[in-house]
C-alpha cells in the first residue's frame, strides 16, 4: 500500500515538473515570437479579383506567422469581391471609392466591349480615343483615388506607426508614394500578374522582344502565339509596338501623374522611378515551371502558386457545398464530361455582344455527353440545356476536386495556375493584357488549345470543334497530369515566399544586396537593340552605331581631299539635286522636333524631348550655313557632308540618352536612309 502511495506521489511530482517546464517553454516561445514579430503594412488596391486575392494571401500568411499586419485596402474598383482575411489581422483600413473612379468604372463596360474585337492597327488608330480610353482613364482614376487616401484621416493615423516592412502591388504606384511618406525600414514590391516590360525596364530588367512575347497585349496576333522563342521581323515589330502602346498608355501616364500627385505633398519627392529602384525586391506571381525562359534579376522572386496552396483565403463566407458541386456529382454519376467556363471578373458577360453570347451557348450545346458550368450573369438557356449557369463558381475548389475534364478560360494568371496545379487542360480564349502571354506559357507545356476571340462573334463552330478535340485527344490531359506531379514535387511556394520575406527583414540597414539600385539600368531604352543586331550587347549598340557614322565621315573626308569624290562642276541642272537634299535636312530639322515633342508628351519624357528638339534645330541651321558656303568647292562640300553625318550621329546619341524608342526609330531611320541615298546619288557613288 505504501509502495502504491509513493508511486502515485512520484508520478504527480513528475507531471507537475513537466507541466511547469511546458509552461516555461511556451512562455519562452511566446517571448521569441513577440521578439521576431514585425510591423508590416500591406497596400492592397482593389484592381481585380485576382489582384485582391494575391495581396490578401500575402497578408494572411504574414499575420499567421506572428507579424502585426496592417492592411490598407483601396477600393479603386467595386467589382472585386472581399476575400476572407486572417483573424490575426487586427488593423484593416478601407478607403472607399472616389467619385472619379466610380464614374470611370460605370462607363467602363462600353470601353471593355472593344477588347472582344480584333482591331487592326488602322482601326485602332481611327478609334484611338475609344479603344484606348480605358487605358488613358486608368491613370487619372488611380491618381484621384490616391489623392483621396492622402487626404484621409486614416493616413494621419498611419504616420504614427513605424513599419518594419511595407509591401505594395506594383500595378498601382500610389503605394510607393505612401511608403515614401511613412518611411518603412524595408520595401518589397509585389506583382499579381506577369511583370510588364515598362516596369521591368525601370528596375533594370533587360528585354528580349525577339523571343519573349510582351506581357500586355490588346490583339491576338498569331505570330505572337505560335512563334514564341524566336520571332520573325513581323513578329518582332508586333511585339515591340504592342509593348510600347500598352506600357506607355497605362504605366507611362500613371508614373507621371503619380509623381505630380505626391509632389504636392512632398517638395523633395524623388519620383516614382527612383522609388521603384529603391525597393529591396519584387515578388512576382509566376511559377518557374509555368513561365517561359526569359531574362530575369536576382531581386525578382517568383512565388506563383501561393493562392492555390492557400485554401483558407476564400470569399468572406463560411464554406457550404455549392450548387455547382452538386451538379458535377450528378454529371459524374451519369458518366458525363465536366467542363468549366469562365472569362474572369473583368471581361464578364456584360461586356459581350449578344452575338458572342449566343454563339458561345450554341457551341457548348453542340458538344454532346458533356455538362458545362459557366460563370456568367445575364445569359439565359433552356431548362434541359447541358449548359448550367452560375453567378459564381468556386473555381479553386472545383478544379482541385479532380472531377473537371476541361477548362474554357480567358487565361488569366490565376485561372492558369490553379488549373495547372489541378492537372486540368485548357481551351484558351485570351482577350487582352497578360492573357496572351499566359496562353503562350501553357502552349509550350502542351496543356492548352487556343480559340481566337474574334471567331466568337462569327460562328459557334470554332469553339465547339476545339472543345471536342480537347476532350477526345489524350495528349493534353497526360501533359497536365505530368505537370501536376512536377508542381507538387517542386516545393511549397508559400514557404519560399515566407523565407524570402524573413530574409529581407533580417537584413541590416535600409538597403540589401537585392536592391534594384544595384542593377544596370542601361540607357532607358524602350526597345532591346540586341533584337536588331545579335552581334553586340544592346547597351553597346548605340556606341557602335555612332562609331560607324564617325568612320564613314572620316573616310569621306579623306577620299574627298584626295579628289576621289570631288563633286562635278556646278551647273543649274545639278542644283535641283543638292537643293532637294538640302530640303530634306531642313524638313527634318523643323518637323522632327515637333514629332519628338508629340512623342515626348505621350511618353511623358517632356524635358528629354525638348532638349533633343533644340539640338536638332541648332544642327539643322548649322547645316544651312554650311550649305550656303558650299557652292562648288570640294573642301566646303566635305565639311558640309561631315557635319551632316555628325548631325545624325549627335541626334541619335541625344535620343539614346533621353527618350529613344521604337516609335521614333522608324521615321529616324527612313529619313537617314533617304538623305544618304541623295548624297550618294549626288557624288555618283
Amino acid at each position: 500500500m505504501r509502495l502504491r502511495v509513493c508511486s502515485l506521489l512520484l508520478l504527480f511530482m513528475a507531471l507537475s515538473i513537466a507541466a511547469t517546464k511546458s509552461t516555461g517553454d511556451s512562455e519562452e516561445n511566446k517571448e521569441d515570437a513577440n521578439k521576431n514579430s514585425k510591423n508590416v503594412l500591406i497596400y492592397n488596391p482593389y484592381l481585380g479579383h485576382y489582384h485582391t486575392r494575391f495581396m490578401t494571401t500575402i497578408a494572411n500568411r504574414l499575420s499567421e506567422a506572428g507579424h502585426k499586419v496592417t492592411m490598407l485596402d483601396s477600393k479603386v474598383f467595386m467589382k472585386p469581391k472581399v476575400f476572407k482575411k486572417s483573424d490575426q489581422i487586427k488593423n484593416i483600413i478601407t478607403i472607399e471609392q472616389c467619385p472619379e473612379a466610380a464614374t470611370i468604372e460605370e462607363n467602363g463596360e462600353d470601353m471593355l466591349k472593344t477588347f472582344w474585337d480584333d482591331l487592326s492597327y488602322y482601326e485602332r488608330f481611327r478609334k484611338l480615343f475609344g479603344f484606348y480610353e480605358m487605358d488613358i482613364n486608368f491613370s487619372p482614376m488611380m491618381s484621384a483615388q490616391c489623392e483621396k487616401i492622402l487626404s484621409s484621416t486614416e493616413m494621419e493615423a498611419l504616420k504614427a506607426t513605424k513599419f518594419d516592412l511595407a509591401i505594395t502591388e506594383v500595378f498601382d504606384f500610389c503605394g510607393l508614394g505612401i511608403f515614401h511618406i511613412l518611411e518603412p525600414r524595408k520595401t518589397i514590391l509585389a506583382s499579381s500578374v506577369p511583370l510588364h516590360e515598362f516596369i521591368g525596364e525601370l528596375l533594370g530588367l533587360p528585354k528580349a522582344f525577339d523571343s519573349v512575347p510582351t506581357k500586355f497585349n490588346m490583339r491576338t496576333a498569331e505570330v505572337l502565339r505560335e512563334q514564341y522563342g524566336e520571332f520573325d521581323f513581323k513578329g518582332f515589330l508586333y511585339n515591340a509596338m504592342g509593348s510600347a502602346l500598352s506600357g506607355q498608355t497605362m504605366f507611362g501616364y500613371l508614373e507621371s501623374n503619380m509623381t505630380n500627385v505626391f509632389s504636392k505633398y512632398s517638395k523633395d519627392f524623388p519620383g516614382i522611378k527612383n522609388l521603384l529602384k529603391k525597393a529591396h525586391s519584387l515578388m512576382e506571381n509566376v511559377h518557374p515551371l509555368l513561365d517561359l525562359n526569359k531574362p530575369t534579376l536576382i531581386a525578382i522572386i517568383p512565388i506563383g502558386g501561393i493562392t492555390v496552396q492557400d485554401t483558407n483565403t476564400d470569399f468572406n463566407t463560411e464554406y457550404v457545398e455549392s450548387p455547382s458541386e452538386v451538379e458535377i456529382r450528378k454529371a459524374k454519376k451519369e458518366n458525363r464530361k465536366v467542363v468549366l467556363v469562365s472569362f474572369g471578373t473583368v471581361m464578364d458577360s456584360k461586356t459581350m455582344t449578344s452575338e458572342i453570347k449566343d454563339n458561345i451557348i450554341k457551341a457548348l450545346e453542340n458538344v454532346t455527353e458533356t455538362t458545362f458550368l459557366w460563370n456568367v450573369d445575364d445569359v439565359e438557356v433552356k431548362k434541359d440545356s447541358n449548359v448550367k449557369l452560375h453567378k459564381w463558381l468556386p473555381l479553386n475548389r472545383l478544379l482541385a476536386s479532380g472531377d473537371v475534364d476541361l477548362f474554357v478560360s480567358h487565361m488569366g494568371i490565376g485561372s492558369m495556375t490553379e488549373a495547372a496545379y489541378s492537372g486540368v487542360p485548357f481551351v484558351s480564349i485570351p482577350i487582352f493584357v497578360d492573357q496572351h502571354y499566359n496562353y503562350v506559357c501553357a502552349k509550350r507545356l502542351g496543356i492548352a488549345k487556343v480559340v481566337d476571340k474574334a471567331s466568337l462573334a462569327k460562328s459557334p463552330s470554332t469553339l465547339s470543334v476545339a472543345i471536342q478535340k480537347a476532350l477526345k485527344e489524350g495528349d493534353m490531359k497526360e501533359n497536365s497530369e505530368r505537370l501536376k506531379k512536377k508542381l507538387k514535387g517542386f516545393g511549397n511556394q508559400t514557404e519560399k515566399m515566407m523565407n524570402h520575406i524573413n530574409f529581407i527583414l533580417s537584413l541590416d540597414g535600409d538597403k540589401g544586396p537585392l536592391s534594384f539600385e544595384h542593377h544596370h539600368h542601361g540607357f532607358s531604352l524602350s526597345l532591346s537593340l540586341r533584337s536588331l543586331a545579335h552581334l553586340v550587347p544592346y547597351y553597346a549598340f548605340p556606341v557602335v552605331l555612332i562609331a560607324v557614322f564617325a568612320i564613314i565621315g572620316i573616310l569621306f573626308c579623306v577620299f574627298s581631299c584626295l579628289g576621289c569624290c570631288t563633286p562635278p562642276e556646278f551647273s543649274p541642272e545639278l542644283f535641283n539635286l543638292p537643293f532637294r537634299v538640302f530640303c530634306y535636312y531642313i524638313f527634318f530639322g523643323l518637323i522632327y522636333p515637333l514629332f519628338l515633342f508629340v512623342v515626348g508628351c505621350i511618353k511623358n519624357y517632356f524635358y528629354g524631348s525638348i532638349y533633343a528638339s533644340i539640338m536638332t534645330v541648332i544642327l539643322s541651321f548649322l547645316s544651312l550655313g554650311l550649305y550656303c558656303l558650299r557652292h562648288n568647292r570640294s573642301m566646303h562640300a566635305v565639311l558640309f557632308d561631315l557635319c551632316s553625318h555628325t548631325f545624325f550621329a549627335v541626334c541619335f546619341a541625344v535620343k539614346v540618352i533621353s527618350c529613344f524608342t521604337v516609335t521614333d526609330l522608324i521615321p529616324f531611320a527612313v529619313v537617314l536612309v533617304a538623305v544618304n541615298k541623295r548624297l550618294f546619288l549626288e557624288y555618283n557613288w
